[in-house]
């Protein structure tokens, strides 16, 4: 909702008259301009699709997005300021326009992308365990690399231990540690407070 501050403020900042002769500002709400705004937006962090998603997940957003698309329509300011934030619309002679190079810098970047073979396709990008695969040898294979990451094979470690090693890959540290036991990738000793690896030594 658009209060009488909010008025005021807008009405003290500078605009250009352009986009069908609709007038345009050439600052964002907190007074911060257009090119700035972009600049120091989400493509400045490394979140640029979070942000674009984010936007384009709200209904007015999407429709805002979708009158510059299309060059019709009336335009609401703060909401073109949201789009210019998100890095999706950016300014052109005075008119919101999309920013297709926004977009296409996040199709070119394949940093992102998952391996189609291996336990890889299984993981997050940040190593998360993204799904539990339903065939018997992909979990094994999973679960070995996984293992393989976060113990030496000489390794005893305590449930506590474990649990530390385990929680980045699975907040559900009692399931993947399960897994690691049925699989005979990790063996426990008869009181269970250790566990190791079978081919250990000193198991």
């Amino acid at each position: 909702m658009t209060t009488d501050d909010d008025v005021t403020h807008l009405q003290s900042r500078p605009i250009s008259r352009d986009f069908a002769g609709q007038v345009m500002p050439t600052t964002v709400p907190d007074g911060t301009s257009t090119d700035e705004a972009r600049d120091s937006g989400p493509f400045r962090t490394g979140n640029a699709w979070r942000a674009m998603v984010a936007a384009l997940a709200n209904e007015d957003l999407r429709s805002e997005y979708a009158r510059i698309v299309l060059g019709s329509g009336e335009l609401h300011e703060r909401r073109t300021a949201q789009l210019i934030r998100a890095g999706l619309v950016t300014t052109h002679d005075g008119r919101p326009v999309p920013a297709t190079e926004g977009l296409r810098a996040l199709l070119a970047d394949r940093t992102d992308e998952r391996p189609q073979r291996g336990p890889k396709r299984f993981l997050r990008p940040d190593g998360a365990i993204d799904r539990y695969p339903s065939q018997h040898a992909d979990r094994e294979e999973l679960l070995r690399h996984i293992a393989a990451t976060f113990m030496a094979p000489d390794e005893r470690l305590s449930e506590a231990e474990l649990n530390d090693r385990l929680r980045p890959f699975d907040d559900d540290t009692a399931l993947l540690r399960r897994y690691l036991v049925d699989y005979g990738i990790l063996d426990r000793s008869p009181s269970g407070s250790e566990y190791f690896s079978p081919d250990s030594s000193t198991g």
